[in-house]
């Protein structure tokens, strides 16, 4: 089988399939050796027939679609547990693993180039942590979340990525001039404004045959080697000092400068009971939770996406009876970093890294029970387990503006590892706010 790699020469993209290695912002090359024996040549998305793992729109700051042909990549970011354990003097490397080009509406759609790669920077739970970049019209875009690696049976996977996702400029509107002539917008492969498939036409393409032993055992365990870690000095790659060719730099796209922010309070479930009713929750080893995270290019922190994130413990909540609601709450380890590319100016980003466990319930009025009206009998002495539905985004669930000035979402499916168990005493309902309790209902309540 072959497949079209797509090569260019002295552009300032972010990557371009290189047989050397991989390209990075400001031309420096990363070879197998600075990303875990990983060397990914871009493929052009449109070119290929395999899983889109995320669709969107581009706009510029006034609403609009960006210029047709803008390039956007989806980039493997450091795992948690390489996030985790970053000293303020290391550096882990980011990595572009897809590409594609925007429509004439700012549309795009993002497939791996090399899918059986992608294992390699898997954590342990078999999560990626993934980003779209993009520098369309000279506005910044960036959008992150976590998809689970191909081949690993996660237990508890991450919330989807929508495929109606708009990204509108990261910086509000502000144009950031030194990253936007390092590696802004490329109008074409071939330097002139292009479609897609013209631009992609002109560049210089070769077929590339497998080689014998590229195939990869499916059962193969994530191994989170994809990101080593090297000191910022002399001795080793960093961001911004790649030298003066491609073959002197290291990896010189990535995060480092880390910055605890303790551990916060991060809302992992909810439930509303009356009379009769008891609600237990668990939150066990494994359970994975999608949580906000913050990125400040300029003008402050704003919310930028999700990282997911999986327990390495267990907590069982106390059983909640009476009237109202309850939110179970539990904490998180979140940190600052800094993401630092050659020839450009720093950004700054907030994320949570692990899990710290404890037990922190907050008490529901009766007066906020939401609406439900999808419901159910559930007898006297009877009990309801849901472990297979999505629970409800809490817009707010993150409670950390008193360090970044916003409190960030999170979200968490009921599944094996994460689940609201239901006990009726007395004859009642049991309602969901938008589908039955056996479905996707969001939210469960439990009435007379």
């Amino acid at each position: 089988m072959k497949r079209r790699v797509v090569t260019c020469a002295a552009v300032p993209a972010l990557i371009v399939g290189l047989s050397g290695g991989i390209t990075f912002l400001g031309g420096a090359t990363a070879t197998a050796a600075t990303t875990g024996s990983t060397s990914i040549a871009l493929v052009d998305s449109a070119t290929l027939s395999s899983q889109v793992i995320v669709s969107g729109t581009l706009l510029n700051s006034a609403g609009s679609p960006v210029t047709a042909g803008s390039y956007v990549y989806l980039r493997a970011e450091p795992t948690n547990e390489a996030l985790d354990n970053l000293s303020g003097g290391e550096t882990a490397p980011i990595v572009a693993v897809g590409v594609a080009q925007t429509d004439a509406t700012g549309h795009f759609d993002l497939r791996y180039s090399d899918t059986d790669s992608m294992r390699n920077f898997a954590d342990k739970a078999g999560i990626i942590n993934l980003d779209v970049y993009s520098y369309a019209d000279g506005d910044l875009h960036t959008y992150s979340f976590s998809a689970v690696a191909p081949g690993v049976a996660a237990g508890d996977k991450p919330e989807s990525v929508s495929s109606a996702l708009k990204l509108a400029p990261s910086v509000g509107g502000k144009k950031i001039a030194s990253l936007a002539k390092a590696h802004g917008y490329i109008s074409a492969l071939g330097g002139r404004p292009a479609s897609r498939s013209a631009s992609v036409a002109e560049a210089t393409a070769t077929a590339e045959p497998d080689e014998p032993g590229d195939e990869t055992d499916d059962t193969a365990e994530p191994t989170d080697t994809a990101y080593p870690v090297y000191p910022v000095d002399s001795s080793g790659p960093n961001p911004g000092g790649g030298g003066d060719t491609t073959d002197q730099g290291g990896t010189v796209c990535g995060m480092a400068g880390s910055t605890s922010l303790g551990t916060k309070i991060v809302t992992v479930g909810e439930a509303y009971v009356s009379n009769g009713t008891t609600v237990d929750f668990g939150y066990t080893t494994g359970s994975n939770s999608s949580l906000g995270l913050a990125v400040d290019t300029g003008g402050g922190f704003k919310a930028d996406g999700t990282s997911s994130v999986s327990s390495t413990a267990s907590v069982d909540f106390a059983p909640y009876s009476g009237t109202g609601g309850v939110q179970f709450r539990t904490k998180f380890v979140y940190k600052k970093f800094k993401t630092q590319c050659m020839y450009s100016e720093p950004t700054y980003s907030v994320r949570a890294t692990s899990y710290a466990g404890g037990t922190y319930p907050k008490a529901i009025a009766a007066s906020s029970t939401p609406s439900a009206s999808k419901c159910v009998v559930q007898k006297a002495k009877s009990v309801f387990t849901t472990n297979t539905s999505s629970a409800t985004t809490f817009s707010a669930g993150v409670g950390i503006s008193a360090d970044i000035g916003i409190n960030l979402s999170s979200h968490t499916g009921y599944s094996k590892n994460a689940q609201l168990k239901f006990s009726f005493s007395k004859d009642s309902h049991l309602c969901g706010t938008s589908d039955y309790p056996g479905g996707t209902p969001k939210r469960l309540v439990a009435k007379k």
